[in-house]
């Protein structure tokens, strides 16, 4: 059962395709993210993420990969939900970085949506 990991890849795909193409769009939407408060949601959203990722690792060919990915992705969901204040102050910085910096930051989600797309391919693939 390999779906989940190309919906997730797919998701990835798209951020990182934003990232390059616009790093503006990111700041913005990280920014109202800010503003409104939003922040805690998308700690449950990676959350939940990192959760399905992690639930499907059987049906990889390597799950070591989307173990790695999957508890980083927990990990980082749960450091939202708890130290939402502070994050707060990291995405700041993120939204004071060139957008030049952006864009080398966007190979880390390519090279994660990567790694999701081939680790979730069948073995005779």
């Amino acid at each position: 059962m390999v779906i989940p990991y190309i919906i997730v890849s797919i998701v990835f795909y798209i951020l990182s395709a934003l990232l390059v193409i616009n790093p503006g769009w990111i700041k913005y939407i990280l920014l109202k993210m800010v503003e409104k408060k939003l922040v805690m949601i998308y700690g449950i959203l990676e959350i939940v993420t990192s959760l399905i990722i992690l639930y499907f690792r059987k049906g990889a060919q390597y799950p070591l990969i989307p173990i790695i990915i999957g508890l980083l992705l927990f990990i980082d969901g749960i450091m939202y939900v708890v130290l939402s204040n502070q994050k707060n102050r990291l995405i700041y910085l993120l939204l004071q970085m060139q957008k030049g910096t952006v864009r080398k930051l966007s190979f880390v989600t390519l090279f994660a949506a990567l790694a999701l797309s081939f680790s979730g391919l069948p073995a005779y693939f």
